[in-house]
């Protein structure tokens, strides 16, 4: 990824994220951050008070974008599968242009246990994401445009589960695959499943 008009402090998030994506967060240290920058250490320690505090600006950049995209599912006109769609496509796009953010996803474990910081961020996170598939679902389900057969909170639990093990897959399989394209299409499949076909 080119850095050249980034200011240092957004470069090294960047770097940060991608140790993490190539070798796991115990590789994160500011030896390695450093070395990726071809900064000292102690140069380090002029925008970050701590590698705590690198480790939840990660978080912070992972989830940057989560307002926005729920609140511009929540506004726009449509169905809730309409405004499932997009609140997921988004997510998907931002992952398809910065690959390496992926391995968030399934750091959620490792992270929760680094320290309390983001431990709370972390869960914060994940539900503040879940709630906002379920309350979409649940507005749908009471308009009638989705059948009763799952509870909202069942079906966002499957909505992001298939979400989660196809970007999974993605990775695995060395980013060889469509990932948008695939998720997309198993959204239109589980919605088929669910939706209240209205009569004419």
């Amino acid at each position: 990824m080119k850095r050249f008009t980034l200011p240092r402090k957004d470069a090294i998030v960047l770097s940060a994220i991608e140790i993490i994506d190539e070798l796991g967060l115990q590789a994160l240290s500011t030896k390695e951050l450093a070395s990726r920058q071809k900064i000292s250490e102690s140069a380090l320690y002029r925008h970050f008070k701590s590698k705590d505090d690198i480790v939840m600006q990660v978080l912070k950049y992972f989830s940057k974008f989560d307002r926005a995209i729920l609140h511009s599912a929540q506004q726009m006109d449509g169905s809730a599968k309409q405004r499932i769609i997009f609140y997921i496509k988004s997510f998907v796009e931002y992952y398809e242009n910065f690959r390496a953010l992926t391995a968030l996803l399934f750091s959620y474990e490792p992270l929760r246990h680094y320290n309390q910081e983001t431990k709370d961020k972390v869960e914060s996170i994940f539900a503040d994401r879940f709630k906002a598939v379920a309350e979409i679902l649940a507005v749908g389900q009471q308009k009638g445009e989705l059948t009763a057969g799952y509870t909202p909170k069942e079906f966002a639990e499957i909505i992001l589960g298939t979400c989660q093990i196809t970007i999974l897959r993605w990775r695995i399989n060395d980013y060889n695959f469509a990932v948008k394209d695939t998720v997309l299409s198993l959204l239109e499949r589980l919605f088929a499943a669910v939706e209240i076909q209205k009569k004419p």
